[in-house]
């Protein structure tokens, strides 16, 4: 298996972190059903307020990049997560780009 030290940077050059990419000789790691965030935002009030780009109406989204949890932590804002009732999905907002856990 190949890996690679990089460096990840926000767009805006506010953040940097070391990280360890694992090359896969795949064209993706593999896919989700999409959950198509309109239909999640209508169904969730909570969720209004959270702005996402990403409407891509195919059926299966492709995962490329699989974070881990300490990951994820180092590159979150200090903004407070997006949370509804228990058992609902809950909107962060990384440095670099906007996630929707679920």
């Amino acid at each position: 298996m190949e890996t690679y030290d990089v460096i990840v940077e926000s767009l805006d050059n506010s953040f940097k972190m070391d990280a360890k990419l694992t090359k896969v000789d795949k064209n993706e790691l593999l896919s989700i059903d999409n959950p198509q965030y309109e239909h999640v935002k209508a169904k969730y009030p909570h969720l209004a307020q959270v702005n996402l780009t990403d409407n891509d109406k195919k059926d299966q989204l492709p995962i490329h990049v699989i974070l881990s949890v300490g990951d994820y932590t180092r590159i979150k804002t200090n903004r407070p997560p997006v949370v509804g009732e228990a058992g609902e999905p809950v909107a962060g907002e990384p440095v670099a780009f906007k996630v929707l856990i679920s």
